[in-house]
Formats: C-alpha cells, structure tokens, sequence
C-alpha cells in the first residue's frame, strides 16, 4: 500500500497512519458513515418538508459518493486515498450546507467541526491548505452577504471566532503529533529491549531444552542400570537360600543373615529406583488389594534387616482389609516407612506396625523411638535427610507423597512418648 513518488509531497500526512495506537482510519469510518445518514436525512427532510428537490438530490448523490468511498477503502484498504476522500467530502458537505442553509440555523458545530476533523485526519501540511480554503470561502461569503442575514458585529464575531478556532486546531495537532512521535521513539526504545529480552529467552529456552535431555539422559541411564541390576540380584538371592539349605549346622546363619539383610535392602531400593523411573511413563491402575495381608508380606521381609540392626518389629493388623490401590505403589509406600523406621529407630526398641479400620476410614500407624524428627514440614520433600549421616537415595517419602496424593491418602508426622509416629488415613 505504497504511494507514487510524484504524489509523496501531497499525502505527507507527517505520522504513521498504520499505527495501530493511533486509529485514524476508524474515525474516518465513523465520519463517513455519520455523514451518509445525515445527507439522507436531510435529502428527505428537503424533499418532503421544504420541497427543495435539487438541494435533496444534491444531498443523495453526495451520500451515494461517501457510501462508493466506504465500499472502496473496504475492498482496496488504501488508508490515503480514503482519508482525503473523506476530508473532501466533509468540505464539500459543509460549504453545501452553508450556502444552502439559513445563515442563522447554520449550527457552530457544523461551522467549527471542519477545522478540527481536517488536521485530525490529514496531520498539518494537507489540514493548513484545507482550512484555509474553508475559512476564506466562509469569511467571503459572509462578508458578501452583511445587511442580509447578518450585521458587520455578527460577521466579526463569526470571522474572529473561527480563525482563532482553527488556530487552536492546528496547535492541537501539532501538540498531538509531537507527543505521539515521543511515544513512538519510546515504543521503539521498548520494541529494541523486547528483542534482546527475546533472544535472552532463546538462550534461556535452549538451556532448558540442554538440561531437559541431560535429565532424559540420566533417567535413561538409571533406568538401564536398574534393569542390569535384576539379573545379579536374584542369583544372589537364590545362591543365599542355597546356602541355607545345604549347610550342615547353624554356625553360618549369622552371616547368611546378613548377607539376607544386605539383598533386602538392596532389593528394596532397586524397587525404588524402578518406580521412580517408571511412574510417569507407565500407568499404575488401581485393584481392589487386601491390605491385611500385604503389609504382613512386607513386614515379614523386613524382618530379617531388622534383626540384623538389632530392632524388633511389633504388628496390631486388623484381618481382611480391603482398599483399591496399586499393589506396587502400596508396597512403596509400606516398605518406605518400615525402611526409615529401621534406620533411625533406636537400637532394641520395638518398631510398632498398627493398621485399625474405624468405619469407612483405615488408619496405619509406624510407630519407632527415637530422637524427635527436626523439621517435620521438609520431610516428604524431595531429596530432604534428617540425618545427613544415614545416606540413602533421598527419594523415599517424596515418592509416598506423590502415592497419598494420588490416592487421597491422608498423612501426618507427630513425635508422642519419644517415638516418631506416621499416620497414614485411606478414606
């Protein structure tokens, strides 16, 4: 939508029209649009009413010409052409008006509209010529026609009041126009700032893409050793229960034990790591599950790590209670605290495994003596250790959060009578 060299001069309209800030096409639209209706009205109320029919098909053909500029601009969206069609409309309907109307019905608005409406749709250059072809027109005729409808007072009154009026337009335009090119200097500066906050947030997207395939990678890494893992494991297993088997006395259980112990714990994290490598790509459904006897089978292999650290583990199981859960995601969340409950159990004290239904509600309870847990709000965060001297993954009870929220099991920490207590409430 560009315009001829020849014609720059004639459409330098001294801003950007194209600005979507600064709507000058839509309020040349209202104008236009304005002016159909009232050319029509007036052709009718001049054919009907005054039975001046050359004045009213004046009036018509001019509303059939602002309605061909609409149409136009709507097809072509050329924004110059139809700003100055629509300012020599508005001239042409104004000074017809004029010379056609009872000089003292002529309304001050129509008189003073022109002067206004011509800077704001045309900028300075193209508003001084028009304005001052209007004015002259006005004062000319005005001056012609004293002792008609007006006196020499009247016409000075007329003569002043609208050049000072369209003084003041022009220094409204100017004013507008410079406080609208600071604006845009300013959208600039902010446009050149955006773009360097955008090439910031490249780097930083590349970045996070960088360590997201990092983090992929590791995962990959992890759940491939987990994998190897198995194999060596349940060899080590059976081999132990060989031993176990084949042995002539009981001289050697106290190592079986421990070798035992160790392949729990082993197995207990390789269980760990298997779900935390999984849980987000596999889904785990749900089944109706007898709670009663699963957390038995746990405690039953807990028994042997338990006995190897020198803790007992005391269980009050009702019989037969059922959820529906995922046997795995329950086992995370059962091995998991017995787990803990061994490791920062103090030495030969009982480890207390409670499981109670009152109503529609269980309650399992791990209770174990120890020193009081310090921050019971970080602890089911992920990664968070009370006691940085008893390692471990860091992933245990952020992985029985993420289960309870799952499942909307409630959970709680409370340190009563010197033990450490998990409650646990399957609603």
């Amino acid at each position: 939508m560009g315009i001829n060299l020849k014609y720059k001069k004639i459409f330098d309209f001294g801003f950007d029209i194209k600005n979507p800030d600064y709507n000058i096409p839509k309020f040349a639209l209202i104008c236009i649009i304005s002016l159909i209706f009232i050319l029509i009205f007036f052709s009718f109320i001049n054919f009907t009413i005054n039975n001046n029919k050359s004045l009213a098909f004046i009036e018509l053909f001019l509303s059939i010409i602002a309605f061909g500029v609409v149409v136009y601009y709507k097809k072509y969206k050329n924004i110059e052409s139809f700003l100055l069609a629509t300012t020599t409309l508005i001239f042409i309907v104004t000074i017809t008006f004029y010379f056609n109307s009872a000089k003292t019905l002529f309304s001050s608005v129509w008189l003073f509209f022109f002067p206004l409406s011509v800077f704001l749709l045309n900028g300075l250059k193209i508003g001084k010529v028009f304005t001052i072809v209007y004015v002259s027109i006005i004062i000319v005729d005005t001056y012609n026609n004293i002792g008609v409808y007006t006196n020499f007072v009247s016409f000075l009154n007329l003569s002043v009041g609208l050049v000072l009026f369209s003084i003041l337009a022009y220094f409204f335009e100017h004013n507008r126009k410079e406080a609208f090119n600071k604006m845009v200097s300013k959208n600039n500066e902010l446009v050149s700032i955006s773009n360097e906050n955008i090439q910031l947030l490249k780097s930083l997207k590349n970045e996070v893409e960088l360590n997201e395939n990092l983090l992929k990678e590791n995962k990959r890494f992890i759940a491939d050793t987990v994998h190897q893992i198995r194999t060596p494991l349940s060899n080590i297993m059976m081999n132990s229960d060989m031993i176990r088997i084949v042995q002539k006395d009981e001289s050697a259980n106290e190592f079986i034990d421990q070798i035992d112990a160790s392949i729990n714990m082993l197995t207990n994290s390789y269980e760990d790591l298997s779900y935390i490598t999984s849980h987000d790509s596999i889904i785990y459904n749900p089944t109706s599950l007898c709670l009663s006897d699963i957390l038995n089978e746990r405690i039953l292999f807990f028994s042997t790590i338990a006995k190897v650290n020198k803790k007992n583990i005391l269980s009050n199981i009702d019989e037969n209670i059922k959820f529906t859960i995922n046997q795995i995601e329950l086992e995370r969340l059962i091995d998991n605290n017995i787990s803990n409950a061994i490791k920062y159990a103090s030495v030969d004290k009982f480890i207390t495994i409670d499981m109670i239904k009152h109503n529609s509600i269980i309650e399992l309870c791990f209770c174990s003596f120890g020193d009081s847990i310090k921050d019971s709000s970080r602890l089911f965060e992920k990664n968070y250790r009370e006691n940085e001297s008893k390692r471990g993954l860091g992933i245990g009870l952020n992985m029985v959060k993420s289960i309870c929220e799952k499942y909307n099991i409630l959970y709680e920490v409370s340190y009563k009578k010197k033990q450490n207590i998990f409650r646990y409430k399957f609603r």
